[in-house]
């Protein structure tokens, strides 16, 4: 008798044509249709005694998570604590949920056909999730489960120093964007891979530390940013070419500090000053001439982790588990000069992550309200004291406050910088205090982990 069972599907989440003019892209940028398909993939894992859902979808964060999880718990009869619910965070799509400390992506502020369409949106998209959940359990069968490790270097850290000089020569060393490539950075990836027991594929799991941002602000339709899931789309879709019938998912590990090596939109220090610039690439061409190299690259390196897994365990435990992390809170208002002004809120509301593990035979995937940076993410993973254990960012964000969450370090480099807006971009208007968040999340893996 079969002990593990497993089913995938997915479900397109492309916005209708006429919905496109009224939809925003982050930043409030607006779109000038669709370079490439978005789509929601699932994926049922069952035992005896536990059924699990890794459910993700090709947007920036997913939508209304609260009510979703409540909605698959209510339908599917499985606990929320079992339903990893995450985006791959790519940048080109259209913003959807509740956004209350991300000002300039906050539908509700915007006008009566943004909300309308946005809303229409939405709808889609929830129908899509659970159309594809269904599918997904309905069609699990007898399965076999592997999984495996290798190395693609496609990103780097983000957090980059840069030096300027007083009209004395006096050197100021601030922090901003760009490509640091002294910094930590993690190129692991992992795939785990689901086969059911002729040894045929059902499903993938990748995991890897890079922002989708490839083709942020892209303009590739119409001279405005063509709709794309990024590198995400573009690896599932070589994954599930090459592997006819089974359904990959794509999700982002740890990559609060860490982009891809090449991206539409980028920053560098001026040859002049030594001070931040950057570029928009304005042709149609070269934002997708880069996402092909690099999710080219990327793919390669996946399927040479695919290719040598064996998958041997037919009897895999599964534990799952939510842990809360609480921290002091800075708020934070941009003054006059754009330069957010960073405040304690003593005795204020705190700052919140939120920590879900699924723990599947030998391996934990931890999924993390927000983005994670680099060390951020090794501190999680050593505190669990697991073998094998994946951080997934962009896990239920809006449960908690989400949004990008660094380092002391970090906040050390940047305290004093004309260019903290940029150096922490990203962050929502409520943050983490520094000098508390590494300890607090140690002791809240620890926790979840027993």
């Amino acid at each position: 008798m079969a002990n593990l069972f497993c089913g995938a599907a997915k479900a397109e989440i492309t916005p209708e044509k006429e919905l496109i003019p009224n939809l925003r892209a982050l930043s409030d940028k607006r779109f000038g249709g669709v370079f490439g398909p978005l789509y929601v993939r699932g994926i049922a894992i069952k035992n005896e005694s536990e059924t699990v859902l890794l459910i993700a979808l090709e947007l920036d964060k997913v939508p209304y998570p609260k009510e979703i999880l409540r909605e698959l718990s209510e339908k599917t009869g499985i606990p929320e604590r079992n339903i990893l619910y995450f985006s791959v965070n790519t940048h080109s799509a259209p913003v959807t949920g509740y956004r209350p400390f991300e000002r300039g992506n906050d539908t509700t502020r915007k006008s009566e056909a943004v909300q309308e369409a946005t809303r229409r949106y939405e709808e889609a998209v929830k129908t899509a999730v659970f159309r594809a959940v269904e599918e997904a359990i309905d069609g699990m069968r007898p399965a076999r489960i592997g999984y495996g490790t290798g190395k693609s270097y496609i990103n780097v850290n983000s957090s980059l120093d840069y030096v300027t000089y007083k009209d004395d020569g006096t050197e100021i060393h601030q922090m901003g964007s760009g490509d640091n490539f002294e910094g930590p950075v993690d190129h692991t990836v992992f795939v785990m891979r689901m086969e059911d027991t002729q040894g045929v594929p059902i499903a993938f799991l990748v995991n890897y530390a890079v922002h989708c941002s490839v083709m942020m602000w892209n303009r590739c339709v119409d001279g405005k940013i063509g709709i794309s899931a990024d590198l995400a789309g573009e690896v599932s879709g070589y994954m599930e070419k090459h592997y006819p019938g089974a359904v990959s998912v794509w999700s982002s590990g740890a990559a609060a500090d860490v982009n891809a090596l090449m991206m539409t939109h980028s920053t560098y220090p001026n040859p002049d000053t030594g001070m931040v610039d950057g570029y928009t690439a304005v042709s149609e061409e070269f934002p997708a001439a880069i996402l092909k190299k690099l999710s080219s690259l990327h793919f390669a390196d996946i399927l040479r982790v695919a290719q040598k897994i064996h998958c041997t365990d037919e009897e895999p435990d599964i534990k799952t588990g939510v842990s809360w992390c609480y921290v002091p809170s800075y708020l934070s208002r941009n003054d006059v000069t754009g330069i957010p002004n960073v405040t304690e809120q003593p005795g204020g509301e705190p700052f919140d992550i939120r920590l879900q593990k699924v723990e599947i035979g030998g391996m934990a995937f931890v999924g993390v309200s927000g983005e994670l940076c680099t060390t951020l993410g090794w501190a999680v993973q050593e505190s669990a004291r697991r073998k094998t254990v994946v951080i997934i960012n962009h896990n239920a964000c809006m449960l908690a406050h989400g949004g990008r969450t660094f380092d002391d370090e970090t906040y050390e480099r940047c305290s004093n910088s004309a260019y903290r807006k940029k150096c922490l971009a990203g962050m929502n208007q409520f943050t983490a205090r520094p000098g508390y968040i590494k300890a607090a999340l140690q002791q809240s893996t620890e926790e979840l982990f027993g």
